[in-house]
């Protein structure tokens, strides 16, 4: 079987609220995930050109909502700009929606599908071997794969959906955010030591349907029964698949990278930019230093300090004062970051502006956003979520401080894990602090 006969499914249901301020293009205006960008393209642009190396040409996005919908029309258009087939569903089927597995059933049995295809949400990144993927679905013929992370206990317990698999990769259950003890009981390490970093196979998100079988579910008259109220992949038809006696695989991925919120967006990005998803690397800028994967964009200005970046994008047209380091970061073009500064493990979009001496770690910057700062009076950014535009003042502290888009923070502001909406809650705050102080 090729590639091109598989068709990719892109699920764009999400609201982007817990993406924020990534997704912020004003307070009232929430992007759609799939429009964000990561490391200088669209997340969606990513899994598409991702996918699209590996021979899969033909696409069909699911957007539940008008956000996402017409946002992502409106970018992406029908993937000409990406030399691919890019459709949606129809508009009709929106309100019909009763959750991810529904959305996918409706209209891959409304489409007839005959060959396999390629579920993947539109917030997270995936390494994997497609032609492994192929074999074991010649050779098995499952109606439904589920690609896995294999992750330490410890990271499993109560967050993710644990996979109850053998060797041969057939799936015989799922236990939803076990504890520990209950992963180790499933898992027993091998050595006897029952411990957090023993690793362990969890639902990474993405499936391989058979289509005959996908037309086949989605005519089933006691599916949809219960479709008439939810039909989520995780919680509702992966169960059920396994009730009815279905064979169910897994496949494992090699990396999976989660962008749905800003700690996971710059934890995924840090990967991607240190080697972790050797297939994104044919999408990065040719090196500027290979050995510490530095990229550099035409007409940026070098500092002597660059010798020593290291996982680094810069983008094109910005210029870099001397002493600036930066590591593990990616910074948007026409970017223009002062002597002396400091960014570690961060995301500064087009045209930001870094003052001297200024310190930005685990934080993301939005447009156009200017960060001032001198070196007798330095701002300090950490682990910060900075809208669009906004202006943040010289000796400002911000750690865990989300900033909605165009906001002006004065000199000094200092706060904490708040999320700032409006210029009233911006002076309420920084009144507060000068009380306090």
């Amino acid at each position: 079987m090729a590639p091109s006969e598989v068709l990719g499914v892109a699920l764009a249901g999400g609201s982007g609220v817990r993406a924020r301020p990534l997704t912020l293009k004003a307070t009232n205006y929430i992007r759609s995930k799939a429009t964000v960008r990561f490391l200088g393209r669209r997340v969606i642009d990513w899994e598409l050109l991702s996918f699209k190396a590996q021979g899969i040409v033909n696409f069909l996005v699911l957007a539940k909502g008008k956000a996402n919908r017409y946002q992502i029309k409106g970018q992406v258009g029908y993937g000409e700009g990406l030399g691919i087939n890019l459709r949606y569903a129809p508009r009709a089927f929106d309100p019909l929606d009763r959750g991810s597995a529904d959305a996918v059933l409706r209209n891959l049995g409304y489409l007839g599908t005959e060959g396999p295809a390629l579920v993947f949400p539109v917030d997270s990144l995936i390494d994997f071997d497609l032609d492994g993927l192929v074999e074991q679905f010649s050779r098995v013929r499952a109606p439904l794969t589920l690609l896995s992370m294999w992750v330490p206990a410890g990271e499993a317990a109560g967050r993710y959906g644990l996979v109850l698999t053998g060797p041969d990769r057939r799936v015989r259950g799922f236990v939803e955010k076990p504890s520990l003890e209950a992963i180790l009981d499933a898992y027993p390490p091998p050595d006897g030591v029952r411990g957090e970093d023993t690793r362990v196979p969890v639902n990474a998100g993405f499936y391989w349907m058979d289509g005959p079988a996908a037309v086949r579910f989605d005519r089933d008259p006691a599916l949809r029964e219960r479709r008439c109220h939810r039909l989520d992949f995780g919680l509702d038809f992966l169960p059920w698949l396994i009730e009815q006696g279905e064979s169910v695989y897994e496949f494992p991925a090699n990396q999976v990278g989660d962008l749905g919120n800003l700690t996971s967006y710059l934890d995924t990005m840090v990967r991607v930019l240190s080697g972790g998803f050797p297939s994104l690397d044919r999408f990065l800028p040719d090196p500027w230093h290979a050995a510490r994967r530095v990229f550099l964009g035409s007409g940026t200005e070098v500092p002597a300090e660059a010798s020593a970046w290291e996982n680094t994008l810069v983008g094109e047209q910005c210029r870099i004062g001397p002493g600036v380091m930066i590591t593990n970061s990616s910074i948007g073009d026409e970017c223009i970051i002062e002597a002396g500064a400091i960014i570690e493990s961060s995301s500064l979009e087009d045209g930001t502006f870094v003052g001297e001496g200024a310190r930005v770690e685990r934080s993301s910057v939005g447009v156009m956003a200017e960060i001032h700062s001198r070196v007798a009076r330095p701002t300090r950014l950490r682990g910060a979520g900075i809208g669009d535009e906004v202006v943040i003042e010289e000796g400002a502290v911000l750690d865990g401080t989300v900033v909605h888009p165009r906001l002006l923070l004065p000199p000094g502001y200092h706060d904490g894990p708040v999320e700032l909406s409006t210029s009233e809650d911006v002076l309420r705050r920084f009144v507060r602090g000068a009380q306090g102080a």
